[in-house]
This record gives structure tokens, C-alpha cells and sequence, in this order.
């Protein structure tokens, strides 16, 4: 749909596709298994691709419906950019509070055995 012949509909898929992606899903495993079964990453590399290919084609001729998609691409890109980068400071805190975790009661663990 992204890709559709109507702008509107672009448009439209777009922003859904935004929505879901910064406020549709909660969950952090659920969000990453969106973006990796859309391919969305590679989806808008490629579709900016063609639209700036289109636009160089143009020339001086300014079309601003596809403009606004250009725009709209550009915001799904800033969206998933944020979204990949809470979901790496969610897997980091996690990772390091089960670190720590087993730190502490590693420590603990071996107090005990200290004491006479």
C-alpha cells in the first residue's frame, strides 16, 4: 500500500503504519516483530529511492503531493529510528538489571561464606 499508484492512499498507509509502529504496541518484543515482518527498514530505503529518483526526473517541476510523501517517508523513518533505539535501551536495561542481579546474589551468596 505503500507503494500504491494513489497518493492518498500513501499517504493513508503511511501514517497508519506510523501509528502502530510509535503507539500500536506496547510490548518491546511485539514492536521489533512488526518492523522485522514489514521489512520496514528496507521497505522505505526502497521507496525513497524511487520517489527521490522520480523527483530528479521532475526536474524543476515541483509536485507536492509527492513532496508530502517524501515528507511522510521521512517521518516513518524518524519513528522507527526512536522506536529501534527504546527498544535497544529496554534489551540494555534488561540486560543490565539481570546483570546486576546475579551480581548482588553472587555477592551475597559468597558472604556467607566469609563469615566464621
Amino acid at each position: 500500500m505503500l507503494a500504491d499508484a494513489s497518493l492518498p492512499i500513501r499517504l493513508a498507509s503511511s501514517l497508519s503504519i506510523l501509528r502502530i509502529v510509535s503507539k500500536g504496541l506496547k510490548e518491546p518484543g511485539d514492536k521489533l516483530q512488526l518492523i522485522k515482518v514489514l521489512s520496514l527498514g528496507q521497505v522505505l530505503d526502497a521507496l525513497e529511492a524511487r520517489t527521490r529518483q522520480q523527483q530528479i526526473e521532475r526536474g524543476d517541476s515541483v509536485d507536492e503531493g509527492e513532496e508530502s510523501y517524501r515528507e511522510a517517508l521521512g517521518r516513518m523513518l524518524s519513528v522507527l529510528g526512536l522506536e529501534l533505539a527504546k527498544l535497544v535501551d529496554v534489551g540494555a536495561s534488561l540486560h543490565f538489571d539481570s546483570r546486576s542481579c546475579s551480581s548482588s546474589k553472587g555477592t551475597r551468596d559468597r558472604s556467607h561464606l566469609h563469615r566464621s
